[in-house]
């Protein structure tokens, strides 16, 4: 069972505490509005949503490819 991160766009922040809580440097944040996460690089480890002070990540499960 895989997981991904993902934002819920409307209420992000764009505060960037889950772009430095990401080892892989699977986040971004274009222009400042809202993290984007990198679906190639996102391996479901959670640490970004643990560190959101807002709580709009959260994990969906995908199916194995």
């Amino acid at each position: 069972m895989k997981k991904r991160a993902i934002v819920d766009k409307k209420l992000c922040v764009a505060c960037g505490c889950c772009m430095k809580a990401c080892r892989l440097g699977a986040i971004s944040i274009p222009n400042g509005v809202c993290a984007v996460i990198d679906t190639e690089k996102c391996v479901g480890c959670g640490m970004c949503a643990q560190k959101c002070p807002a709580s709009v990540i959260s994990l969906e499960v995908v199916a194995d490819e």
